[in-house]
């Protein structure tokens, strides 16, 4: 009886051990499929957070339109804040110390933010109304902002863009359009000096 018993614990103390995960002698390259979104850009998107939490609100980085670039700006928002809040913010245009300052929108007032989940880093930012005031370059412009906007948020490296729900075709900085998730490196030309 004890050696059965002693069979049994020895069992049940081996079996954990071949339930783990495998592990390389070696490091190994992954498939191009696997590697995450972003991370094969020749310049890859990198964030840092700006928002600072004081009490009910954080203090947040918005992107607005300069007389050659984008201008990063800080606003308040009710806290925590998210995706959707940040963008409530950047769509309700420039503040009057802001437009003396020379900064503007390439973004319509008319414009709402439905809904902006994020999920494995990519925000999904379905809009409604008429987004920008302008011809293309105005609207690059816009997606532009939008994307640095949302990006300076820690956690989101992309962003995909739905119109009411439905998969949008956007400007790139370079005047080509997609359907896919887009990064900072896609507007480039309008980063920040």
């Amino acid at each position: 009886m004890k050696l059965r018993t002693l069979s049994l614990l020895v069992v049940v103390a081996l079996a954990p051990a071949g339930c783990g995960t495998p592990t390389d002698g070696s490091p190994r390259a992954l498939p191009v499929d696997d590697v995450p979104f972003g991370l094969l850009e020749a310049d890859p998107v990198t964030t840092t957070s700006t928002t600072a939490s004081t009490g009910s609100t954080s203090t947040v980085t918005l992107y607005l339109v300069g007389p050659t670039r984008l201008v990063a700006v800080e606003r308040t928002v009710a806290a925590p804040a998210d995706v959707e809040k940040v963008l409530g913010a950047l769509v309700s245009g420039p503040t009057e110390a802001e437009t003396s300052r020379g900064l503007r929108t390439a973004i319509s007032p008319a414009t709402l933010v439905l809904a902006a989940p994020v999920e494995a880093g990519i925000a999904t930012i379905d809009l409604a109304g008429g987004f920008t005031v302008g011809e293309l370059p105005e609207q690059i412009v816009g997606f532009a902002q939008l994307v640095y906007t949302a990006t300076s948020l820690g956690g989101v490296v992309g962003v995909r863009f739905t119109l009411n729900g439905v998969r949008a075709l956007v400007p790139q900085g370079d005047g080509t359009t997609t359907q896919a998730p887009v990064g900072r490196a896609a507007y480039a030309s309008f980063a920040p000096l």
